[in-house]
């Protein structure tokens, strides 16, 4: 749960990785009774300040209200599997990235763009 409204979890030349699976998925929403679109920031995935590119491998994640849910930029690959994503006030997935957004059986519903 996300406790702090404009949040921005931020991965900077390295992996991040969610493994969570059908019957437990990983959940990352606000922590409040009355979520809206846009409630915290998103998950930015960058470069390093040393050129190093950002990954993420996400499996089973329930994402939700974010700004932009999963944004790469100048990233190697995205890997969203089992991911569903959803009410994000711009995009679901932003990527402007060097390597692969790959997208395998996730449902991408109710964002605004």
């Amino acid at each position: 749960m996300i406790d702090r409204r404009d949040l921005e979890t931020v991965v900077s030349g390295g992996t991040f990785e969610i493994n969570g699976d059908a019957v437990d998925p990983v959940t990352i929403v606000p922590n409040t009774k009355t979520p809206e679109p846009g409630w915290w920031a998103g998950i930015l995935v960058a470069s390093g300040e040393l050129g190093q590119l950002g990954s993420a491998d996400m499996t089973y994640a329930r994402i939700g209200y974010a700004t932009s849910a999963v944004r790469g930029i100048n990233t190697s690959d995205i890997t969203l599997s089992h991911c569903d994503i959803k009410f994000a006030f711009e995009n679901g997935v932003v990527y402007e990235g060097a390597g692969n957004l790959i997208i395998e059986d996730s449902n991408l519903t109710n964002n605004e763009r």
